[in-house]
């Protein structure tokens, strides 16, 4: 009966351990983005403004050519977080200085069993928003690699009105008509000659409720191929990058020491605040 009882004990530890939520919360502590190893060791996070939800857990990876999803079965090696804080001059923009102030946690993880491989998940919390990105570290076995796709979900807390531009290709100029869509019926809007144009892309204007407003863009985009959204499940959706110049079939071709760019929610209680915004800079 004891040794029952240790067993439960320690497989309820191995639970806890697994599940543990580790929370990058902004300077004034208005926005959260949570994240949290599952107990089948896939990455998820989850982002929320004065206590409003935007985003549900949503699952995190990268898709490499040759060697698989690095999606699951990953446990948590170290963990480092730091405040920034800095100002620089704005050169030509909304404002003549911005400020670069932020809590980060970088999350250092790895498979459990096969290739070892090595990801890191980088994720900040702002006054103004939230943001999170991959990197893939120098590492044995993992010097060149191939991306194929990225295993980036957004799966939004509820049917939420958006304001969207889709397109049929990802060889496009990105200028269009940005319309307005529920979540629930962003492919099948009546009357919308782009009903069925499968590939929304960035940035995604979001309206919460009347007291919260959200965009979904990327920043920093060197040697990467840029993202797009396609719809995964309700409410929910899954990125996608475009094809690479030179080999349609895959999207980014690098070697470690790697980053993504940053997939940035900029957050605010009006519209306004998200024109007013510079975090993509």
């Amino acid at each position: 009966m004891t040794r029952i009882f240790f067993f439960f004990m320690f497989v309820l530890f191995i639970s806890v351990l697994r599940s543990e939520e580790i929370n990058t919360t902004s300077p004034d502590g208005n926005i959260k983005i949570i994240f949290k190893s599952g107990s089948n060791g896939i990455p998820y996070y989850r982002l929320s403004y004065r206590g409003n939800e935007i985003l549900d857990w949503s699952a995190l990876g990268l898709e490499f050519a040759g060697s698989g999803t690095l999606n699951s079965g990953m446990k948590i090696v170290s963990t480092e977080r730091k405040l920034i804080d800095e100002t620089y001059p704005v050169i030509s923009g909304k404002s003549k200085y911005s400020r670069n102030y932020c809590n980060e946690t970088k999350i250092l993880l790895e498979e459990s069993t096969g290739l070892k491989r090595k990801l890191e998940i980088y994720l900040r919390a702002y006054n103004d928003g939230a943001a999170f990105r991959y990197g893939i570290p120098k590492q044995d076995g993992l010097n060149d690699f191939v991306i194929s796709g990225e295993a980036s979900y957004f799966n939004f807390a509820g049917d939420y009105t958006c304001w969207a531009m889709k397109k049929n290709t990802f060889m496009q100029n990105y200028e269009g008509e940005y319309r307005k869509y529920e979540f629930s019926n962003i492919l099948n809007s009546p009357g919308d000659s782009t009903s069925k144009f499968p590939y929304i892309t960035l940035p995604l204007t979001i309206e919460v409720n009347r007291d919260v407003y959200v965009c979904l863009s990327e920043a920093n985009i060197t040697d990467y191929a840029g993202m797009y959204l396609v719809s995964n499940k309700e409410n929910s959706f899954k990125s996608i990058l475009s094809p690479h110049i030179n080999n349609p079939s895959v999207s980014v071709i690098d070697k470690t020491p790697a980053l993504s760019p940053w997939r940035l929610f900029i957050i605010g209680n009006s519209p306004g605040k998200l024109i007013e915004s510079n975090l993509v800079q």
